[in-house]
């Protein structure tokens, strides 16, 4: 498993099904949220820093994107979050 010393280190990482896999498979799983990622075998896991970096900086077009089909958009206001 990664151990990351810096945001910086964590925000490089892209590999969020990776980093999934790797706490579901650990003795301890369930202390983890991974482990409530019920549909890993189908595609769903928890995104890695890098993932939730990249999200962030186009929440405009993920916004318009979960509008279109009926999602409710993330808050643009950051003290929300």
């Amino acid at each position: 498993m990664n151990n990351y010393t810096s945001s910086l280190q964590a925000i490089a990482d892209f590999d969020g099904y990776g980093n999934t896999g790797i706490l579901r498979a650990l003795d301890n799983a369930a202390q983890y949220p991974a482990a409530m990622a019920v549909d890993f075998d189908h595609g769903w896991y928890l995104p890695a820093m890098g993932q939730l970096v990249q999200m962030y900086a186009q929440l405009v077009v993920v916004n318009a994107s979960l509008t279109l089909v009926g999602g409710t958009p993330f808050p643009l206001d950051d003290r929300t979050f």
